[in-house]
């Protein structure tokens, strides 16, 4: 009886130590699965974020400007507001941005720097602020 007792918890032993492995095996499978869902989801969510900033930062974009006067260029070239509305509705179809800068953003817009942010809401169009004519100081808001 001894002996089949001492094979039976040696056979025990044996089984539960197989599961073990098993379990670890399996745990290690599933936490290495977790982690490269975890790194793809990282990669695919960086590259989310950077389509969205290069949908402004790209060649689809332009540069409005609005001066004290209320005298609207687009990409530096003098634009009237219904010519303004046809090139914006254009770049919402291709999936494009705005670069927006006023005079003097401390002071009361011109109406006319309204109307263009009107203009650029009606299309739903990515905005980046800037606060300069030249576009090279990028509006961080405090």
């Amino acid at each position: 009886m001894k002996n089949s007792n001492k094979a039976l918890r040696g056979y025990t032993k044996l089984y539960l130590m197989k599961h073990k492995i098993l379990l670890f095996v399996i745990s290690v499978c599933i936490f290495s699965s977790c982690e490269e869902k975890q790194e793809h989801k990282n990669e695919s969510s960086m590259q989310d974020q950077s389509t969205e900033q290069n949908l402004v930062n790209d060649t689809m974009h332009i540069k409005i400007y609005v001066d004290a006067a209320g005298k609207i260029t687009a990409d530096a070239k003098e634009i009237n507001l219904t010519n303004l509305d046809t090139v914006l509705r254009q770049l919402a179809k291709k999936g494009g941005g705005v670069w927006y800068s006023r005079d003097n953003a401390a002071k009361e817009p011109p109406k006319e720097s309204m109307q263009v942010m009107d203009l650029i809401v009606k299309y739903s169009l990515p905005v980046k602020f800037y606060t300069d004519k030249d576009f090279q100081n990028v509006y961080i808001p405090h």
